[in-house]
């Protein structure tokens, strides 16, 4: 197994502690940016939690309150005895090992953001940012609006609201993301947003039609 074979399976296999464990504490300003999006409108609706049946008696509650009596503790231990079980870690010496886990949690911190962002843009960013790809010398702002923002605005005018540059915008997104990078009036995609599309293909994302 050469050495990215072995970080792209170990960080898949530590996927879910690592949302658990560091992308909590590494992303939580964005997390808390893309949930202020989500709240004044973004693709996806906040509901308030549903009530507890209390039918038969009992004391009224919520689920909120039910989930707080469970164990919500990461299995760490679990995890640890899996990842020293892997044979590549268990062969290196402790410069080597230490080199492996640094680049797979680097990894694991990219998966971890890729998946922020997959809930919250919009299929018409997506189809941007392969455009973008194919344009090594990047594309003017006017172009990817006319494009890809108005044709959205169109078909939704619910979204007509939504600016598409400046801050907290359509464009705004991408750039926060690091999936675009550009100055004055021309945008392109980063080394992040090429990584991002090959792993929307790797993991089979569905397409996304707004």
């Amino acid at each position: 197994m050469d050495t990215l074979t072995f970080i792209a399976a170990l960080a898949k296999a530590i996927a879910w502690p690592t949302v658990v464990l560091v992308g909590a504490r590494l992303f939580r300003p964005e997390v808390g940016r893309l949930l202020d999006r989500l709240k004044e409108g973004g693709p996806v609706k906040l509901y308030p939690p549903p009530q507890v049946s209390t039918a038969g008696g009992g004391t009224p509650g919520t689920t909120s309150l039910a989930l707080a009596s469970l164990d919500h503790r990461p299995p760490i231990p679990a995890v640890e005895q899996m990842i020293r079980a892997v044979p590549e870690i268990a062969a290196a010496d402790a410069s080597g090992r230490e080199l492996l886990l640094i680049n797979a949690l680097a990894r694991a911190v990219l998966y971890v953001r890729f998946e922020q962002v997959e809930g919250l843009i919009y299929g018409s960013q997506i189809a941007l940012l392969e455009h973008l790809n194919a344009a090594q010398a990047g594309l003017p702002l006017s172009q990817l609006k006319e494009m890809f923002y108005d044709p959205m605005v169109r078909a939704t005018p619910k979204l007509a609201g939504y600016p598409f540059d400046g801050v907290g915008s359509y464009m705004g997104f991408l750039r926060v993301t690091q999936l675009v990078e550009g100055d004055g009036e021309v945008a392109r995609i980063t080394e992040t947003g090429r990584f991002y599309l090959v792993w929307r293909l790797e993991q089979k994302k569905p397409l996304k039609t707004l």
